[in-house]
């Protein structure tokens, strides 16, 4: 019987756990085109990439550069992008 009756506070938590998150997604921040609580947007840069395709021709680093003389490079894996200074990106 004690068992029982750990299990129904265990599961009484576990309903009261996920009610509790689910108020509190439902009382965050709308989405919005830029997503949930976002930074602001001051300037987009969207212009095309240089892209470098490997044998496989899966595009596995892009770079650009930012317009205020660094060149940015991303790699397709779960890696940070570098960010270099670039004179020629002025």
């Amino acid at each position: 019987m004690k068992q029982r009756s750990i299990a129904l506070g265990v599961t009484a938590f576990a309903v009261v756990a996920i009610l509790l998150s689910a108020l509190a997604a439902a009382c965050s921040e709308s989405p919005t085109d830029k997503g949930i609580g976002d930074a602001g947007v001051g300037t987009v840069e969207d212009g095309e990439a240089d892209v470098v395709n490997f044998p496989d021709q899966f595009g596995n680093v892009a770079m650009k550069c930012d317009g205020h003389g660094h060149r940015i490079y991303v790699m397709t894996a779960a890696v940070p992008p570098v960010v270099v200074n670039d004179e020629d990106c002025n």
